[in-house]
């Protein structure tokens, strides 16, 4: 495992100066704003904290550009109170690029203990080799579309295949954690490294008590690029179209929370920004700051302190999220696909973590597609697809043309304001990888063809098609690969080896041979009632027949 820095610092010294190894000049690591942000006010012996740095060249800082490299900081603090009173707070932290940094938490807990008790010159050296010497080169390097799968099942052999060189002693009991270890202290380590990780989903935080907790939460004020439906917005609808329009968004630090918790709420929300893998969110997300004066918008901030000027506020103390908009909306009831979503996720709470995430991730990607229809096509004809291999059908499948002219007439000022924001210009260079990943293939919009299958009542024709467009389009593993990441389900397919046309079911039922020889496309398979086996060896028997008649 690669990280840059180790960063040790102390209060009980003064001036309070920031010790680093390697030894390197870093004048950012001795600003007065930086050793600040080692230091959170915290009660408790033992606190976290997760800071976002971005390096341009050689010099660090909280502003990103386009050229810059994002860095995660892992701080902790330790704090140790003598008889006197007197408190001394100590802070070892990691700088490092890998989103999964928390693994790290026990080690460095116990280095902070040490250092705390005796911060010996070389302790940082030690440190620092412990966390290399964790080997990670064995590791599976998943592909975007590999990571959406292991994120939304939480099947155990996904993709064990990739760990067939290892022997069977190298088969891991869940293939969505890579195991590895390091010695520090003569102690041993024993790491678990999530394989799915991204940026939008790196730290430790739990989506399900963040939906919890907006649940409970009431909108204070109205903005037309923030409530749709005036005072009766949702709060987690709300709060995600201030991300996807670019606002300023602050999470003061509540009176009862830690620094830690505020950062796991923190990168909670950022992932609801970021759930849709469209979304840039991860890059302007600061779980923890002192301050965020001199930060250009948008951002998302956990703070001490409120700033002077801001979009939202997440207030945990009163659950509440105040909007600095003074304009009155009235209200308005909820469209059929925002009001099933608050219907659906009051159902989701008692479900584990990984299924609220593939609730919010399936609501945020919908929301986001019917948003940028046109722009999906758009993003088509940037890249030279010939027009002639264009399937028709993209976007969000709608089931009623009435439902979408009121969703376009509630949504117009969300849409106009998010193509004057950053997340937009990140949509527009995502969406091509998504939606239209292979420009040498025809244009085909799965997640839309199979969403038509799901919602609409078809005639058989109508249903005849789209069965002979995915059976002729989702050949290789790349293609399974990808049905399956914006689909996490066949059960819609396997319903075409009943299709009352032959070839349909013919054609349905060769594709579902070619899924299950594909690595996770098996196990989806196997989580079908039994009797669609059945039906498709009656497929397979009924195309053998008709070849044994010719």
């Amino acid at each position: 495992m690669r990280i840059k820095y180790v960063l040790a610092s102390s209060r009980d010294k003064s001036p309070c100066t920031c010790e680093i190894y390697p030894n390197e000049r870093v004048d950012f690591f001795e600003s007065d704003e930086f050793l600040q942000s080692l230091f959170p006010h915290t009660n408790l012996s033992e606190d976290w904290t997760v800071g976002t740095l971005y390096r341009s060249g050689q010099e660090f800082s909280y502003t990103q550009s386009k050229s810059a490299t994002k860095y995660f900081l892992y701080n902790t603090i330790r704090s140790i109170r003598h008889e006197s009173g007197r408190k001394d707070v100590y802070s070892l932290a990691v700088v490092t690029r890998e989103p999964f940094y928390a693994v790290l938490k026990p080690l460095l807990a116990d280095a902070s203990r040490i250092y705390a008790q005796d911060p010996a010159p070389g302790l940082l050296a030690e440190v620092y080799h412990a966390i290399h010497g964790i080997n990670t080169r064995q590791m599976p390097l998943f592909t975007h579309c590999e990571k959406r799968i292991l994120q939304m099942n939480a099947q155990k052999s996904l993709f064990c295949d990739y760990y067939a060189s290892q022997g069977p002693a190298g088969q891991p009991a869940d293939t969505h954690f890579y195991i590895a270890g390091t010695t520090f202290r003569n102690k041993q380590y024993l790491v678990k490294i999530p394989t799915d990780l991204e940026y939008h989903n790196a730290g430790e935080f739990s989506v399900l008590n963040l939906v919890k907790r907006l649940l409970r939460f009431k909108v204070h004020g109205s903005h037309p690029e923030i409530t749709p439906y005036g005072k009766t917005t949702p709060a987690i609808i709300a709060l995600w179209l201030a991300m996807l329009t670019g606002k300023r968004i602050v999470v003061p630090k509540g009176e009862s929370m830690s620094a830690c918790q505020l950062c796991e709420l923190v990168l909670a929300i950022s992932f609801l920004g970021g759930a849709a893998g469209l979304l840039d969110t991860h890059r302007w997300t600061y779980p923890y700051l002192p301050t965020a004066a001199d930060l250009p918008a948008p951002f998302l901030i956990g703070v001490e302190t409120l700033p002077g000027s801001w979009d939202v506020v997440v207030d945990v103390d009163h659950a509440s999220l105040h909007l600095n908009a003074k304009c009155d909306m009235g209200s308005s009831p909820l469209l059929c696909i925002d009001s099933a979503f608050i219907r659906e996720t009051q159902e989701a709470i008692t479900l584990p973590e990984h299924d609220m995430r593939e609730h919010v991730v399936r609501y945020t990607t919908s929301l986001l597609r019917a948003l940028g229809r046109e722009m999906l096509l758009y993003q088509a004809s940037l890249r030279g697809d010939i027009w002639e291999a264009y399937i028709p059908g993209y976007g969000y499948c709608w089931t009623e043309e009435q439902e979408q002219l009121l969703f376009e007439q509630t949504y117009f000022s969300i849409e106009n304001a998010w193509k004057q924001s950053q997340s937009f210009e990140h949509f527009l260079t995502t969406t091509a990888l998504d939606t239209w990943p292979q420009a040498h293939k025809p244009v085909v919009d799965l997640r839309y063809h199979y969403g038509v299958l799901r919602h609409g009542d078809l005639s058989a024709e109508t249903s005849a098609t789209i069965y002979q467009l995915l059976c002729k389009h989702i050949n290789d593993v790349v293609d399974i690969t990808q049905f399956l990441a914006v689909t996490n389900s066949i059960y819609y397919l396997v319903l075409g080896i009943y299709h009352p046309y032959a070839d349909v079911r013919d054609a349905v039922g060769q594709l579902l041979l070619r899924i299950q020889k594909h690595s996770a496309g098996a196990l989806y398979f196997m989580e079908l009632p039994p009797f669609h086996s059945i039906g498709l060896q009656l497929a397979l028997q009924e195309r053998q027949l008709q070849a044994n008649a010719f």
